[in-house]
């Protein structure tokens, strides 16, 4: 039932200090992008291959470079073209280039591994930061103020010239902001401002699809039709169980009537032999959460609204950052992914321990 994966959020979630970039569902890349990419080599790596980093550096890139040279409005489409070129690389190559370099002062992977986005171990803390932001400054400075200054004609000298003014103020401008980050990262995860670090990513996942509850009261029910999917359990007409035959099974109205979980529960755990709990908020943690997914637990985290109203989301995914510092004690970051099944459009939504606002969770263990 479960995929683990060692990396960071395969091509799925940016971190917020610079940027960020959601992607919910694979099969849904994209939908809620945020601005910003090249400037976060430190935290950000794609271990499925994807180069997202990379993709979406030179996409980031190319558009504000395109932008930044509009001028009056006089621009013609090659001039267009040829500065989104430019910065579409210089976007890409300075992303690839300052994860290469967080990757290479971990001494834990190679710098080409950080530059395709394959080291699952980087470097945190201000020295690494400062320099993973000067290479990628210097490195989006020069290939920049070189192809811009061709584009406007300038001769290739003074291109040439001009680029390595850009390099350097742009590579003094990352070294600064990468080494605050850097700092203040490692200081809020356990270490100091000045102590280096390393810190690990790993993401475990599930294969529960995305669903669309039809009734209002229904989300069990259909979070049930996505377990039973994976579980590969059946009606007694040898089909697949769906939203429907939960309900018919658990009975109430569904426009009116609320499932409750422990009945939820004893059904579904009836149905697979699996054992099946229903625990208080106060034994949650990040830590909890990430052990049931590793053992292949279905984990339902049951909230009320502000209303009064209750709803049942589903663990997708769990993203676990092991820090450790040389002088410090170990300590541990996540961030989660939940199925929603929202009767106006089932989706997938990134959440971290503090918005959980769940009264308990059900889980249902295979032994």
């Amino acid at each position: 039932m479960k995929t683990q994966r060692s990396g960071d959020f395969h091509s799925r979630f940016w971190e917020p200090q610079i940027a960020r970039w959601t992607s919910p569902d694979p099969a849904l890349q994209f939908s809620n992008p945020y601005l910003g990419i090249g400037n976060d080599p430190i935290n950000y790596t794609d271990p499925d291959g994807e180069f997202i980093h990379l993709v979406a550096g030179a996409l980031i890139g190319g558009i504000g470079n395109l932008v930044l040279n509009s001028g009056d409005g006089d621009m013609t489409f090659a001039q267009g073209l040829g500065y989104f070129t430019v910065g579409a690389i210089a976007g890409g190559l300075s992303a690839g280039m300052g994860s290469g370099m967080s990757a290479l002062m971990a001494k834990k992977g190679t710098f080409g591994a950080g530059f395709v986005g394959k080291a699952t171990v980087k470097s945190v803390g201000f020295s690494s930061g400062a320099a993973s932001g000067a290479v990628a400054g210097v490195t989006n400075g020069f290939v920049r103020g070189l192809g811009n200054a061709l584009i406007q004609g300038e001769g290739f000298g003074d291109a040439l010239g001009n680029s390595f003014i850009t390099a350097a103020r742009d590579g003094s401008v990352g070294a600064l902001v990468g080494g605050a980050i850097g700092g203040i990262k490692s200081a809020s995860n356990g270490g100091g401002f000045f102590e280096e670090g390393k810190v690990k990513t790993e993401v475990i996942t599930n294969d529960i699809g995305r669903g669309e509850q039809a009734h209002e009261k229904n989300c069990l029910c259909q979070l049930g039709e996505r377990m039973a999917e994976v579980d590969g359990v059946k009606n007694k007409d040898g089909m697949p169980m769906s939203e429907k035959d939960f309900r018919d099974a658990l009975g109430g109205n569904p426009k009116l009537h609320e499932v409750k979980n422990n009945k939820f529960g004893k059904y579904y755990a009836s149905l697979t032999g699996k054992h099946f709990g229903n625990r208080p908020i106060e034994d949650m943690s990040g830590a909890t959460l990430y052990e049931h997914m590793e053992n292949g637990d279905w984990v339902i985290l049951s909230r009320v609204d502000v209303d009064g109203n209750g709803h049942a989301t589903i663990l997708k995914e769990v993203m676990r950052r092991t820090y450790t510092f040389k002088n410090s004690d170990t300590s541990f970051s996540y961030k989660f992914e939940v199925m929603n099944p929202s009767s106006s459009g089932g989706f997938f939504e990134r959440w971290r321990f503090s918005d959980f606002k769940t009264v308990n969770f059900l889980t249902f263990q295979a032994y």
